[in-house]
């Protein structure tokens, strides 16, 4: 069961969501490359969202949805998630900043450097095989234990419109 309205059916959610998650993100650059338009044979940009403060490019997407749980009131038990680095970095630093528990549950074949920048959010991780199945019974095994919600990392409406 997902614990999130649907935001599709409100032109003025997005907009709220718009002004809301101005407040705690940095505004990033658009760059462009010339190198990368004749390769491409066209004009390409690129949205530096790698520049947020959490280092991660889904802070969009997890600043959106912990307004979503915000809005219920955060959960006690806090967050879990399952990621190979950007989403449960970006889900641990902004979890730190509202005080709020986080588990990730990463792949054991997972970079080294994005488990560590992940531990240095102050999010516990869980390590599972490197199958999407061990990932997704890992998570539901948190849930179970700690009463902690799933804030997915691709398939929530809150992390896809943030």
């Amino acid at each position: 069961m997902d614990p999130y309205f649907d935001p599709f059916r409100d032109a003025q959610v997005l907009a709220d969501r718009y002004r809301l998650l101005g407040a705690s993100l940095h505004r990033t650059p658009v760059m462009t490359s010339r190198s990368m338009d004749d390769f491409a044979g066209g004009s390409l940009f690129f949205k530096c969202e790698n520049f947020q403060r959490s280092g991660a490019f889904k802070m969009r997407g997890v600043q959106n949805a912990l307004l979503e749980l915000d809005r219920a009131g955060l959960p006690a038990a806090g967050v879990v998630t399952h990621s190979s680095g950007n989403h449960g970095q970006a889900l641990g630093w902004a979890c730190a900043e509202k005080g709020l528990s986080c588990t990730v549950v990463m792949p054991s074949n997972a970079p080294a450097f994005k488990k560590r920048a992940v531990a240095l959010t102050g999010a516990r991780i869980v390590e599972c095989t490197p199958t999407l199945a061990a990932r997704i019974e890992a998570v539901e095994a948190v849930q179970r234990e700690t009463g902690a919600v799933e804030i997915h990392p691709s398939n929530q409406a809150p992390v896809i419109l943030g």
